[in-house]
């Protein structure tokens, strides 16, 4: 089997083929009207400049390894016997923290629970520093208001803690 970058060419497929579909995405989204075509255009920019960098993190190369520590820190992260050991212990431990997540949002809201389930899986799931946790976890929830709530103007459900009686 043909390889590029020293894996096969189709391990690359999906990116390339979602970053295709993008490109359409894109070209379709631009010919809305100014309000209609924001959100789209906001996703399709992401993906469009994010879907290469995959693609090149998907090679075995220097950059494509430095690609991955940045883009998946868990993926750069050695095998330990541990990991090894409790696959099922890690897996419920991820589901655990979504359904966490899922709870939060009942009872916190969306712009309280997004960036605490931030923190927490950065901290506790991906194994970072404190400040790291908690400047994603802000950045996160601020982006979160400023594009649901001031760009778009929708109103996120404020939880049953915050709910207006």
């Amino acid at each position: 089997m043909k390889t590029l970058w020293g894996r096969s060419r189709v391990a690359y497929l999906p990116s390339l083929v979602l970053w295709l579909a993008t490109i359409v995405y894109l070209t379709t989204a631009w010919s809305y009207n100014a309000d209609a075509r924001l959100f789209p255009l906001l996703i399709g920019a992401v993906l469009f400049v994010l879907l290469p960098l995959d693609i090149l993190s998907i090679a075995d190369t220097p950059l494509g390894a430095r690609l991955r520590g940045l883009l998946n820190p868990g993926a750069a992260l050695p095998n330990s016997d541990e990991s090894d050991a409790q696959p099922m212990r890690r897996q419920a431990v991820a589901l655990a923290f979504v359904f966490g997540f899922a709870g939060l949002l009942i009872v916190i809201g969306v712009l309280a629970a997004i960036p605490l389930y931030v923190v927490a899986s950065v901290k506790f799931l991906g194994r970072r520093s404190w400040w790291l946790s908690l400047a994603t976890g802000a950045i996160l929830g601020l982006f979160t208001y400023l594009l649901f709530v001031v760009a778009l103007g929708i109103e996120l459900y404020p939880g049953a803690l915050f709910a207006k009686l």
